[in-house]
Order: structure tokens, then C-alpha cells, then sequence
């Protein structure tokens, strides 16, 4: 076994079983999101917005990833993932949008969260979300 796929096989490992909590405003967006995360073996639950995503969150024992996007009605990302740090301090953060990420920058994206932009590959939604889960930012 090379380097190469000894870390990717490490990689699988560590992810494998990982519950994401999967937020977005857009039916579309969320909903081919979650089909590419499960056929890739995770556990996604699903959110439409801040405050259904926190009633999840008091639901369950853990989530290993936040994924959601950035700017949403009501509650943006940022806002979800301030409240959602108290109950699981340890979760990481990947922020996806439609908006290029300077135009973001009013939205205080927090240093060291991941930011996957709008539209990605299925390639890019993988990598970003193993990156995120493995420590990557």
C-alpha cells in the first residue's frame, strides 16, 4: 500500500460513521447534498434553517460536522453555529454559499471553518467534507 492510499484508507476510517448536520434554505441544494453525503456512507440530518436545524441538535448525542449555508433567512450560518457550539463545542464548521467568499466578509465567517463555495463538483463536497471532519479546516 502506497502513502497515498494508506491515508486516504485513514481518511475513509475516521469518517466513516460521521453524522452531518446538513443546512440549507434551498430545497434543491440540501436535497442533492444529502443523496451524494449518504451514498458516500454518512449519516446526514437535514435542516431548511437555524432554528429546525437547533431543535435537531437538542435530539441527538452528537454531530460531527456542521455543513450549512452561509446566508439564510432568519438565522444565518454563522448565528447557527455559535448556538450550536454550545451544545457540541467540538464540532466542526464547513460553510457552503452561493456568494464568493469576499463578498462574505460581513458575515464574520469564523478563521479555521471550511468554506466550500456554490455551485460544487460532487469531488469537491467529498474532499471538503473529509477535510473538515479529519481536522483539515
Amino acid at each position: 500500500m502506497t502513502s497515498a492510499q494508506g491515508q486516504t484508507a485513514a481518511m475513509a476510517d475516521v469518517t466513516a460513521s460521521a453524522r452531518i448536520l446538513l443546512v440549507d434554505d434551498d430545497d434543491a441544494t440540501r436535497e442533492t447534498a444529502k443523496m451524494i453525503l449518504e451514498l458516500l456512507g454518512f449519516d446526514v440530518l437535514t435542516a431548511t434553517g437555524g432554528p429546525e436545524a437547533l431543535q435537531i441538535a437538542r435530539h441527538v448525542d452528537r454531530i460531527d460536522l456542521l455543513l450549512t449555508d452561509v446566508r439564510m433567512p432568519g438565522m444565518n450560518g454563522v448565528e447557527l453555529a455559535k448556538h450550536l457550539s454550545a451544545r457540541f463545542p467540538e464540532t466542526p464548521v464547513l460553510f457552503i454559499s452561493g456568494y464568493a467568499s469576499s463578498a462574505l466578509e460581513e458575515d464574520h465567517i469564523p478563521s479555521g471553518a471550511g468554506f466550500l463555495p456554490k455551485p460544487f463538483s460532487i469531488g469537491d463536497l467529498e474532499s471538503s467534507v473529509r477535510g473538515a471532519l479529519a481536522g483539515d479546516g
